[in-house]
């Protein structure tokens, strides 16, 4: 089964559609307390 050049794109369109709806914002405390996170797990603590 092909795709035509129509069908293309339209489910590029959706693609992008949904890849800007589900952009999220963070904070800049919310992003300090990910990398807080996610450098303990490196280190091996357990640190939350």
């Amino acid at each position: 089964m092909t795709i035509t050049k129509l069908q293309s794109k339209v489910m590029a369109e959706m693609g992008r559609k949904g890849g800007k709806m589900s952009r999220r914002t963070l904070t800049s405390e919310q992003a300090k307390k990910m990398v807080k996170i996610r450098e303990s797990k490196r280190k091996g603590g357990d640190e939350k």
